[in-house]
């Protein structure tokens, strides 16, 4: 039975990594460099190698290069820690909701900290804050509404009942 457990979960790491690979197109180095991420993630985190490579992979979809995607794994695998979040739909969250914003992912360690602040100081969650932002994120980089403003209002918004897409 042990034996079969790891076979099937070397299996299922095998195939989400394979899914980042096609998805990347990465090769040699860059496919190594991946998977190796995955792997650490899996060793020093709560969460699996599957896990991180399946994150990888949302990130990988939303045109993040391998660079970038393994330099994002950690800082979105420890949001999704904080939030209770399954690691692959935070992945997918934060890209989405970070292009709505229009930010790039030089962006991305101010706009996690800011997303974890907002959800501390305000009555909801770091996924409902970027469900907000998927809906109104765009018409607040049109607007140029500053982050931190951004922010404010969705808290001030789940304080007064309205969270998620329906505050956006």
């Amino acid at each position: 039975a042990f034996f079969k457990s790891s076979l099937d979960t070397y299996a299922e790491f095998e195939q989400s990594m394979a899914n980042v690979k096609a998805l990347t197109g990465a090769a040699g180095e860059e496919f190594e460099n991946l998977q190796n991420a995955a792997l650490e993630m899996g060793k020093k985190t709560s969460k699996t190698a599957k896990e991180a490579a399946d994150a990888l992979g949302y990130m990988s979809l939303a045109g993040w290069d391998a660079t970038t995607s393994i330099a994002a794994l950690e800082p979105v695998l420890r949001l999704s820690e904080a939030g209770g979040l399954d690691l692959a739909t935070t992945s997918d969250l934060v890209t989405d909701s970070m292009s709505a914003l229009g930010m790039t992912v030089e962006e991305l360690p101010g706009y996690l900290d800011k997303l974890a602040q907002s959800s501390r100081k305000s009555n909801t969650a770091i996924d409902q804050m970027m469900e907000a932002y998927l809906k109104v994120g765009g018409t607040m980089n049109r607007l140029n509404v500053p982050m931190e403003e951004s922010a404010t209002i969705l808290g001030m918004l789940a304080n007064r009942g309205l969270k998620g897409s329906e505050a956006g």
